[in-house]
Parts: structure tokens; C-alpha cells; sequence
């Protein structure tokens, strides 16, 4: 492995972590800590989160597919970003349906699960390629 593939990998298992730490640990600060509420609600900081979000997950999704092949993880991860996009659009045209709160928990459970079926596979074809 060369410098550059080494510097690649550490960023893209940072991403991952900090994006499953993100989705985990983030409904616990909404309610534990409710007075971090009107930042967290900021519509900049919001719109801001989602589309890094969306860029870094898009980065490391890519990244497995280059190296598995396996076009499920782009579909649960296209699912997840769509349920996530629906619950932001909502939330700034202040339409509120019963279960909006679903389609956030829908689109996060969509994106773990692709960033777990990505990890698995990737792990299968390195284990592959070091047994040949």
C-alpha cells in the first residue's frame, strides 16, 4: 500500500465512525441535554449536517463499491438519504404528517445498515484477495 491509500483508508474508517457515532448518540443529546436544542435546531446548522452527511456517507459508500461490486449498499444507502431528505423538507416547509419522526429513524437505520453490508463486504474481498 502506498502513502496516499493508507492516508485514504484512515479518513474513510473516521467518516464511518463518526457518522455511526453521529446517528447513534444523537437522539440522546436531544433528550438529555433539551437546552442544545435551539442550536441544534438552527436551519443552517441543519442544512449544514445533512449535506455533509450526505457527502461523507456518498464518499464512503463509494469507496466500498470501487472495491465489492455490490450494488445494495447504494440502494439502502439512497433509501436513507431520501428518508432523511423527506424529514429536512418537511421540517423547513413546517409540514408536519403523523410518523415524520419515522422517516429520520427509517433513513438512519437505511444508512447504518448500508455502512455495515459496505464494511462486511469489504472485509470479504480483502479476505479473498489475501487467501488467493
Amino acid at each position: 500500500m502506498n502513502r496516499g491509500s493508507v492516508k485514504n483508508q484512515w479518513m474513510i474508517k473516521f467518516l464511518s465512525f463518526a457518522c455511526v457515532i453521529h446517528c447513534l448518540l444523537m437522539p440522546l443529546v436531544w433528550s438529555v441535554f433539551p437546552l442544545l436544542g435551539p442550536f441544534l435546531g438552527n436551519l443552517y446548522i441543519e442544512v449544514g449536517l445533512f449535506f455533509l452527511s450526505v457527502v461523507s456517507g456518498t464518499y464512503i459508500i463509494r469507496m466500498g463499491y470501487c472495491r465489492h461490486q455490490k450494488g445494495i449498499t447504494i440502494v439502502l444507502y439512497g433509501l436513507g438519504v431520501m428518508c432523511w431528505g423527506v424529514n429536512l423538507l418537511c421540517e423547513l416547509l413546517k409540514v408536519e404528517f403523523l410518523g415524520l419522526e419515522y422517516a429520520l429513524l427509517m433513513g438512519s437505520l437505511l444508512v447504518l445498515l448500508s455502512y455495515y453490508f459496505n464494511y462486511r463486504f469489504s472485509q470479504f474481498v480483502l479476505l479473498e484477495s489475501y487467501n488467493r
